[in-house]
């Protein structure tokens, strides 16, 4: 909010900028003035919502003032102040509409509530204005988006050249050349688990029609089947080079756009035509054109490709290789055979994305079968087929579906190598309980009855366990102890030995080191 004072009297206009409470007011903008001319000057500068004025002031008097800026700006609510209850004054005043006339000397409070009452109406006039507008931007954007659709769905050109021509107003572009950029939106980069939104964003409908509406350039917007359709028009001949420049440029500054809502695109550009007879088929190009960034980064921008390889033959894949890779025991052949195919399809981008994604999931189904057939899971809750497809069918690029794919190989080949380690665990675990009171139980016997190395035993049983295969032996030792320490006609050195300690002394110094009192005690 914009306040202007004009005041010739120093005291009154100081007393008017100190002694109200702005603050109270919503802080608004202050510019004072000590004549008529002088108030004019800041007008020029910022179009004023409230206007006090003295009446009589040397030069330009306020009712001049008034008068002027009641021209210029209608809705200015104007304040008038006067020494005098002058009649013709208060005519002018009624005549200039103003909002009050207020007598010196002035009455602070009342003023102060007047502003505060001027500054609800404002803010609400505001409102209504900004909510007007956007409305009116709405509504234009919708008269867009549902001509930029009439272009998928008619044959009759000279009907649509008719609309166009009343939308942008006949004469306001000449047409030279025109393509079509298809802009699909996708899961933010860092969060792939987000998905785009269902239907048509304001926001993006109107930045993307700012973005690719510049120079002699201008275009329609529209959304058709979960993207942004975008009809762009050449009003002056470019070379084709030029004209991959501009959209390059566009292109990346929709990609901004895009990033601040959490979002990011793959962009189709279409083949360039001159006719409006051509334009089906620059958007039936720039749908492959977005299909083939199924094959590269977020953010590309893809021209339309005549020349591109034909598609990959999936028949060609060693599935039966693939289900044998997967009865062994290293993750690295499996997974290399999936990066490898990620490769080569990147060299075959006219491949539908839906076949791609098909036989990924054709893929992680043998991987489930073979983790069921030998009884370990991927996931720690299990995902159904059902499951595994949508997140598939949801994976805007051949990136995500890999490693997600690969993602899955190395989990069902730990959970194998869990399920071992945890097999051989228990049974040096059950060979423990069983030879506990054997004074020969040893790491070298454990390893030997295993055939396994010392080392390896000793880091599998740490891993597994958390504890180390010496401390588990004493332990177990020491709680059997306990047990036949409930007879007490057995001697200490009896429950050593029978609990495979050859010393006595040595039996009684990791009874106390393990329970904090010696053995003798513990029957009481």
């Amino acid at each position: 909010m914009f306040v202007l004072v004009a005041e010739d009297e120093y005291v009154i206009r100081e007393r008017l900028i100190t002694q109200i409470d702005w603050k109270a007011i919503g802080n608004p903008v202050i510019r004072v003035a000590s004549d008529g001319r002088e108030a004019l000057s800041h007008v020029r500068e910022t179009p004023p919502d409230i206007l006090v004025t003295d009446i009589r002031m040397p030069g330009m008097d306020g009712l001049e003032l008034a008068e002027r800026i009641r021209e210029l700006y209608p809705s200015c609510r104007i304040v008038f102040i006067s020494g005098y209850t002058d009649t013709e004054y208060l005519k002018k005043a009624i005549r200039l509409r103003a909002v009050n006339f207020i007598e010196k000397p002035i009455d602070i409070t009342a003023l102060q509530e007047l502003f505060a009452k001027l500054a609800d109406e404002i803010s609400a006039e505001h409102d209504a204005h900004d909510k007007l507008k956007t409305m009116e931007r709405y509504a234009r954007l919708d008269r867009a988006n549902a001509l930029a659709n009439t272009f998928l769905h008619t044959k009759d050109i000279a009907h649509v050249k008719g609309e166009f021509n009343a939308h942008f107003g006949t004469g306001a572009i000449t047409i030279h050349s025109h393509t079509c950029a298809v802009v699909k939106l996708c899961a933010a980069t860092s969060d792939r688990e987000s998905t785009a939104p269902a239907g048509p964003d304001y926001t993006v409908l109107g930045g993307l029609t700012s973005i690719f509406s510049q120079g002699a350039t201008r275009c329609l917007v529209g959304y058709n089947r979960g993207c942004y359709v975008v009809w762009v028009y050449f009003g002056e001949k470019l070379s084709t080079l030029a004209m991959y420049s501009m959209l390059d440029r566009m292109g990346t500054e929709s990609d901004t756009l895009l990033a601040s809502a959490h979002l990011c695109s793959v962009i189709g550009i279409g083949k360039f035509a001159a006719r409006p007879e051509d334009m089906m088929e620059s958007y039936e190009t720039a749908v492959l054109a977005t299909q083939q960034g199924f094959y590269k980064k977020p953010g590309s921008i893809n021209y339309y490709n005549a020349l591109a390889q034909d598609v990959f033959d999936f028949d060609s894949f060693a599935i039966d290789s693939f289900k044998n890779l997967l009865t062994g025991d290293d993750p690295f052949y499996v997974v290399s055979m999936v990066k490898s195919l990620s490769g080569e399809l990147c060299r075959h981008t006219n491949t539908l994305p839906s076949h791609v994604k098909q036989f990924y999931f054709k893929l992680l189904k043998i991987l489930m079968n073979q983790a069921a057939n030998v009884g370990v899971a991927i996931w720690e809750d299990q995902e159904p087929e059902e499951g595994v497809w949508v997140r598939l069918r949801g994976m805007d690029f051949l990136e995500d579906l890999t490693h997600f794919t690969v993602d899955a190989i190395e989990r069902y080949f730990r959970s194998i190598l869990e399920a071992s380690d945890n097999a051989i665990v228990n049974r040096m675990i059950r060979h423990i309980v069983a030879n506990y009171s054997n004074p020969q139980l040893s790491i070298d016997s454990i390893s030997r009855s295993m055939r396994l190395s010392p080392t390896y035993i000793c880091h599998l049983f740490k891993s597994v366990t958390g504890n180390t295969i010496g401390n588990y032996i004493t332990d177990l030792r020491i709680k059997k102890s306990l047990e036949l320490m409930s007879d007490p006609t057995k001697k200490v050195k009896d429950i050593a030995q029978s609990v495979g300690y050859t010393s006595g002394s040595y039996f009684s110094f990791q009874f106390k080191k393990k329970m904090g009192y010696a053995p003798r005690k513990a029957g009481g």
